[in-house]
């Protein structure tokens, strides 16, 4: 059998924009932090049911900064991310995918299908 594996699943939130900050949605941390808390568990189903060690972590900052930091601090070797969204959705998704891609330092990242599966992403430009 091959090593072991581990997994830490990573929130980010974004730290909030000059025009969040002037009109505050009335958004709170605890608002976040239950939206974070809400993803990790669905995320962590598969993994529990795999038997498959997991630490959840929250962030917040710069979404990429904060992906490669935290892969760096935890010594991950892989990123694994979903694909990145296309047509008009992708307008929307901040270019993380590609950013991530372009600055990976020490971990590779890994693109995968909604199931999961690898798969390189499309050309991205």
């Amino acid at each position: 059998m091959g090593r072991p594996v581990e997994v830490c699943l990573l929130h980010v939130k974004e730290s909030p924009g000059h025009w969040e900050l002037l009109f505050n949605l009335g958004h709170s941390e605890a608002h976040f932090e239950k939206q974070a808390e809400v993803a990790m568990t669905k995320a962590a189903l598969p993994l529990i049911q795999q038997k498959i060690p997991y630490a959840a972590y929250l962030r917040s900052g710069a979404v990429v900064f904060s992906i490669l930091d935290a892969a760096e601090e935890l010594d991950c070797r892989e990123i694994v991310v979903p694909m990145p969204r296309t047509g008009w959705r992708r307008l929307f998704s901040r270019e993380v995918i590609k950013t991530l891609l372009a600055r990976q330092r020490f971990a590779t990242v890994i693109t995968v299908t909604g199931d999961g599966l690898p798969m390189r992403p499309p050309k991205l430009t």
